[in-house]
This record gives structure tokens, sequence and C-alpha cells, in this order.
């Protein structure tokens, strides 16, 4: 397991499935904390489930919320603010 994003936080959106859960995988094999977003709950506790049997807990958090809502967006930035600084 390599760490080159130790450290930093990453917001995937679209991440309760397919190539978004791939990539949010990929970055916290590579040390970063991850924020999953996606319109479905279940896709984001998966995804933040998987997150939590590969690096233990507390790097994956998950935020329910359409990106093409825009007033959405300062929400999930709070949150991972919050959850990861």
């Amino acid at each position: 397991m390599t760490h080159e994003l130790a450290g930093r936080v990453a917001i995937i959106t679209g991440a309760g499935g397919g190539i978004g859960r791939r990539i949010a995988l990929a970055f916290v094999r590579a040390g970063a904390s991850v924020t999953v977003v996606d319109v479905k709950e279940e896709g984001c506790e998966d995804t933040v489930t998987q997150i939590r049997a590969e690096v233990g807990p507390g790097r994956g958090l998950f935020v329910v919320a359409d990106i093409a809502d825009v007033l959405n967006i300062p929400l999930i930035v709070r949150q991972t603010v919050e959850k990861f600084g």
C-alpha cells in the first residue's frame, strides 16, 4: 500500500458504485481520507464499508447528495471539513 496521498482529503462524486467507487478506494489505498458522494444512500454506505474493511474506521465519510443541485455543494464541503479538517 502506498501513501503518496497521506494527509490529503478527496471528495469523490458518483462513488456509490462503478468507477466512482473504484476511484474512492484507490484514493484511500494511496493514503487519503475520502468523502463518498452519491444520490443513493445504499451505494454510499457500501463504499464506505469497503473503505473501513481495507483501512479501518475514520478515513471514509458518505454524503447523500445530488451535485446537479449546486446548493448541495456547500453542504458536502462543510461535512467533509468537519470530519477531516
